[in-house]
């Protein structure tokens, strides 16, 4: 009977000894467990709070990029087009003392007629503009601008000496046009080292203002000075004669057009040096008239 009852109180003891081994261990896990989900939840917070951080290091980085990229675009150089324009408009500013273009203008209605005239001819959707002058120093020019547009200059005495109709103005800015196309305006003013700066960018470079100071000063001599050579006159006269020839009443006007100007620039000395700038109306009128035949 002792010896069973010590039995059952040894297994007794051994299974309260296990149950408070098995206790302790449970316990000592849970601390185990515990202390490894703090550790856990520490190198996540401490993860989001270095994911924070890039986020905002990489927030300001590109901030400055935006900012660099910004002040680094604001060092181009416009491209030939939008230079053209942008040399165009500042010499017809600098030059309005000269050019006299700031009074109230005569509305001629040349605007709507010009572009219903050179759609006649195939030329659509043409950007242009008509700067009325009132001077008689310059009487008629195209300034370069971009692509197929165009910027007349068109003195205001001058049409008026002559009494020019519509057509005639439309002709006379038509040869203009035709100049310009050919370039022959933009050869005459580009210096040296231009065509290579346009479209680049000089953020820290120095850049030489001088050739920009030679383009402006090149347009003052061209439209006031030296004009165009006979060689260039001819290839304008003779893509006139290509376009209009096939149409009678724009030919006759174009010839009308050419005898009032040389008629002009022979007997009014105001326009003596008309001649200069575009050599000259009476051979353009040699040059369009029919060859005679030899028989």
């Amino acid at each position: 009977m002792f010896i069973r009852f010590s039995l059952i109180l040894l297994l007794l003891t051994t299974f309260s000894f296990a149950g408070d081994r098995l206790g302790e261990g449970r316990k000592k896990a849970d601390a185990e467990i515990f202390t490894d989900f703090k550790a856990i939840k520490e190198v996540l917070e401490n993860d989001q709070l270095s994911n924070n951080v890039k986020k905002i290091q990489n927030g300001r980085i590109a901030q400055q990029k935006k900012k660099l990229n910004k002040e680094i675009k604001s060092y181009d150089i416009p491209g030939k087009n939008e230079f053209w324009k942008f040399m165009s408009e500042l010499w017809v500013v600098q030059n309005i003392s000269k050019l006299k273009w700031n009074f109230e203008k005569p509305d001629y209605g040349l605007d709507d007629y010009f572009a219903r005239f050179l759609e006649d001819l195939g030329y659509y959707e043409i950007k242009f503009k008509v700067l009325l002058l009132d001077t008689s120093l310059v009487t008629h020019f195209a300034l370069p601008t971009s692509g197929r547009d165009a910027l007349f200059l068109l003195s205001v005495p001058f049409i008026r000496v002559m009494d020019l109709s519509k057509l005639e103005i439309s002709i006379l800015m038509l040869e203009d046009y035709m100049r310009s196309n050919l370039g022959q305006f933009k050869k005459k003013v580009t210096p040296k080292g231009l065509t290579e700066l346009l479209g680049s960018n000089f953020y820290k470079k120095k850049l030489d203002m001088g050739i920009f100071n030679g383009v402006l000063q090149n347009y003052s001599k061209l439209v006031f000075n030296t004009g165009f050579n006979f060689e260039e006159q001819f290839a304008v006269t003779k893509q006139m004669q290509g376009m209009l020839h096939g149409k009678l009443k724009y030919w006759k006007s174009y010839m009308t057009l050419l005898g009032k100007i040389s008629n002009l620039v022979k007997g009014n000395v105001v326009y003596k040096d008309y001649n200069k700038i575009y050599p000259s109306p009476e051979l353009q009128i040699n040059w369009l008239k029919p060859k005679k035949e030899i028989l």
